[in-house]
């Protein structure tokens, strides 16, 4: 797991690293030398190397982030009309006895709201 951060630390990041943080920390992708994103796959003869396309950016792919947000059993995804207009993705555990915010960010763009919140979550980030 990556070294803790503050939410005021992630939001400074640039959204390339925000992405590599994603890739390897949800989705337990590798990066090699090259720079390319790769994981492991069971095969029926042991395990392969799949390289994954270079073109993975859930800060803006709205079907990249969407792919994040799966990972994670309950969330909420809204934009507000009211003040400023931005996207929220909040990231909430819920059961029986109480419903708990486990990570909510803010941005301009639904993917980046989606992919800040999946991170901050993944990193538990305060």
């Amino acid at each position: 797991m990556a070294e803790k951060i503050t939410k005021e630390e992630l939001l400074a990041l640039s959204p390339e690293k925000v992405n590599e943080l994603a890739a390897t920390e949800i989705m337990k992708r590798h990066i090699s030398p090259e720079g390319r994103y790769y994981w492991w796959e069971n095969a029926s003869d042991g395990y392969m190397c799949r390289q994954a396309v270079n073109e993975w950016h859930p800060m803006s792919n709205i079907a990249d982030a969407w792919l994040l947000l799966e990972k994670f059993p309950t969330s909420r995804l809204t934009r507000s009309t009211v003040s400023n207009h931005k996207w929220q993705c909040t990231l909430f555990q819920q059961d029986e006895f109480y419903n708990r915010t486990d990570s909510s960010s803010e941005a301009d763009t639904a993917p980046a709201a989606i992919t800040l919140a999946c991170v901050a979550a993944a990193l538990e980030v305060e």
